[in-house]
């Protein structure tokens, strides 16, 4: 197994549990992956990676999650406080009108184009003022930029929101997702700093060789990120046919940036997001975590080019960026106490946040990463069709390997 975030682990557990031996190489210090936790402040866990499970309806991630003793708040993504030159907004349902556009272009169209192309063809359509238009395009930024962690530029308009999600609506994890891949690393052989260089299949065995070791084993499941793949961060042995080759040149790898931002007390008000427009590219809304957490926090978030702009930022710059905005609409607002942000992108184990489609980008894409390689198999996100982006996807791709290196040790075709 490579690979300790959820997928790795998820499938370590269900070959364990059909009685193999597994061993797992995960080249950093610890367990998880993609979901870390900040503990710095005990009462206070903030979630680096994975903060919400998305759909909580039958979802095994859910479940886990509860056995490992953490709680779950519902989160209402349509509360919103406007803010348009410093005042607050009694409607802001017509900046919505977008989204509707999006949906039905993206019906009608017979040629792929960018999201931010068919965004262009709606404000052509519309005599907006700048502000209105800019109003437009923040909120356009919180629904789509920073959950996909693209630019609108990149995205593909045909496979724009065609994802899917259990029943139940989103829920923020109490307590920290960390108690996930720490109940699920229970009892696993993980040989940490074991960095993978190259992994070459022998025909009925497969060779893993790391900086200073190399080890046989019967079937390796490969669970490094996307962007790793793309990269040729290992070498696989024999080469990816042409089918692999085209979905890690075709799919994108999304950036998302996390911006905790706590403060003395709470100033704002109890709607969810905060959006205030302004003139710059930075702080296109904040969420207000403080009935979740019961802290005065807020968190900002960034995806796209605007992830590399804020993540170069020191924590006082961004505590100061941050505060710049939230004076416009609250002009007695005090600085941040403390400020914790992420930063996937610069992360050399994974080199981004999560997969995303692409303009000529298709969903087959993900299929084709999920294809066995000879006796090496593959898991994580960004090799689940249906819920990719998530750690629902991470997860039950790693089930899905486990199932198919099962099938190959008892020599039965893997469908």
């Amino acid at each position: 197994m490579i690979g300790a975030g959820v997928a790795g682990l998820a499938a370590a557990r269900a070959l364990t549990a059909a009685g193999w031996r597994v061993t797992i190489f995960e080249a950093r210090d610890r367990a998880g992956g993609r979901i870390l936790t900040d503990r710095g402040n005990p009462d206070l866990p903030l979630d680096l990676g994975p903060s919400w499970v998305h759909g909580t309806h039958k979802n095994p991630v859910v479940r886990l999650l509860e056995r490992a003793g953490a709680a779950f708040e519902t989160t209402d993504w349509e509360s919103y406080a406007l803010y348009v030159k410093g005042k607050r907004q009694k409607d802001c349902a017509w900046a919505f009108a977008v989204f509707d556009y999006l949906d039905e272009r993206k019906e009608r169209i017979a040629r792929d184009e960018t999201v931010e192309a068919a965004m262009q063809r709606f404000f052509d359509k519309r005599n907006y003022s700048a502000i209105e238009r800019k109003t437009v395009e923040q909120i356009a930024y919180c629904e789509i930029v920073t959950e996909f962690g693209a630019n609108l530029r990149d995205m593909s308009l045909a496979c724009y929101d065609e994802g899917e999600e259990p029943a139940g609506g989103d829920a923020f994890v109490l307590g920290g997702f960390d108690r996930l891949t720490a109940a699920m690393a229970q009892g696993q052989d993980i040989r940490f700093g074991a960095e993978v260089v190259a992994v070459r299949d022998l025909g009925d065995q497969v060779e893993v060789e790391c900086a200073d070791a190399r080890e046989i084993c019967d079937v390796v499941v490969a669970t490094i990120p996307l962007a790793l793949l793309q990269a040729g961060a290992i070498r696989f042995s024999p080469p990816f046919d042409p089918r692999r080759r085209a979905a890690l040149a075709g799919l994108g790898m999304g950036h998302l940036h996390k911006s905790f931002l706590l403060f003395d007390r709470v100033f704002w008000p109890k709607q969810k997001r905060l959006v205030i427009v302004h003139e710059g590219k930075l702080w296109n809304e904040f969420l207000n975590m403080s009935e979740e957490t019961g802290a005065p926090l807020l968190i900002g978030l960034h995806g796209g080019a605007e992830e590399d702009e804020v993540a170069a930022m020191s924590k006082d710059e961004v505590a100061a960026s941050a505060l710049a905005v939230l004076r416009r609409a609250f002009p007695d607002a005090p600085a941040p106490v403390r400020v914790v942000t992420s930063d996937w992108a610069r992360d050399r184990f994974t080199r981004g946040s999560y997969s995303f489609l692409p303009l000529g980008a298709s969903f087959d894409m993900f299929a084709a990463l999920a294809e066995p390689h000879g006796r090496i198999l593959f898991a994580g996100e960004h090799t689940h069709t249906i819920y990719h982006a998530t750690v629902l996807g991470a997860y039950l791709s790693g089930i899905r390997a486990a199932e198919d290196a099962l099938r190959l040790r008892s020599g039965a075709a893997i469908a």
